[in-house]
């Protein structure tokens, strides 16, 4: 009997990111007329299963959500990306965290504005609904819960002590203003981090980052550090650090939700079994190509080109 395909977890942020297109960035106290404006579905983790599921992974959210009027508009994007939504957690009366995004046509760059508008983070008790023997990876955003996500990476940690069928983790640290992230450094298999993360502990590359950080978080399988245009790195515990060039493009487009778009496709390379090395470099080729393209939309078109690097 064959087993079922199990499912990639992604637990963070779903937000609103309204997205502001002008021709160059505003200069203070001036009106300039936009070129383009929506509302797309964002928040780390929402992006990544999102990202995950173009590639052909069954992905899933698991975060709070608003019960106002943005809900509907969010579960339609979840259902039309075919993401999974059964373990998200309604929260009554709370508004919906927003991001306000200033997105410059001349160079793609994104100023972004957070507003969490009073809806909770997720708690223990909340994952404790999940079933773990349906995933095979469960991917944690750092928000300002973390030691609630301790909780939950702990209950994983439980439950593969218990079978040899072990579900793989990864911890995002994108922001290093998070309080108590450090709690999380020695829980997961894989660990990622930001270009800002790695900079605001001193390190000025993405070499420096991933073998400075491998000794201070030390991950079960590997520290990787995206690092915009110069590429990415990774370090596992037993062996050198590898790295992977960016996608070189002729002109920027959008670099909205490019670091969640790396993770997603480094991901999907690892639980495809491939290197460390082969690995970053799919989600160094997938994030460059999400940058030449506005959101998300024709993603798919992109799936061909993996073939090179997957099989």
């Amino acid at each position: 009997m064959t087993s079922p395909k199990k499912t990639i977890l992604c637990v963070g942020l779903v937000c609103v990111d309204a997205i502001l297109v002008v021709e160059t960035y505003p200069t203070e106290d001036t009106g300039q007329r936009c070129a383009d404006s929506k509302w797309q579905r964002g928040g780390n983790a929402s992006n990544t299963a999102t990202v995950l599921s173009l590639m052909g992974e069954d992905a899933e959210f698991m975060g709070t959500i608003t019960d106002g009027a943005e809900k509907r508009f969010l579960m339609e994007d979840f259902k039309a990306h075919c993401v999974g939504t059964k373990h998200l957690v309604v929260c009554e009366g709370s508004g919906c965290p927003t991001a306000t995004v200033i997105l410059n046509k001349q160079n793609g760059s994104r100023t972004i504005l957070n507003s969490r508008n009073g809806l909770r983070e997720m708690t223990y008790n909340d994952f404790i609904s999940v079933n773990l023997d349906l995933y095979k990876w469960i991917h944690f955003e750092t928000r300002p819960n973390c030691p609630e996500v301790a909780k939950m990476l702990k209950r994983v940690l439980d439950h593969n002590a218990g079978t040899e069928d072990k579900i793989v983790t990864s911890v995002e640290f994108e922001n290093p203003r998070r309080p108590h992230h450090d709690v999380l450094f020695n829980m997961a298999d894989y660990v990622f981090v930001s270009k800002e993360f790695a900079q605001h502990y001193g390190y000025t590359s993405m070499v420096d980052a991933v073998e400075g950080l491998a000794q201070t978080c030390r991950p079960r399988k590997a520290v990787i550090c995206a690092w915009g245009e110069c590429g990415a790195a990774g370090k596992e515990p037993t062996s050198g650090t590898v790295t992977s060039p960016a996608l070189k493009l002729d002109h920027v487009v959008d670099t909205l939700g490019a670091g969640d778009t790396f993770i997603a496709g480094t991901l999907h390379a690892l639980t495809k079994g491939l290197s460390l090395q082969s690995s970053i470099t799919v989600g160094c080729q997938v994030s460059g190509f999400k940058c030449g393209m506005r959101g998300l939309s024709g993603f798919e078109h992109f799936k061909s080109n993996l073939n090179s690097y997957l099989y």
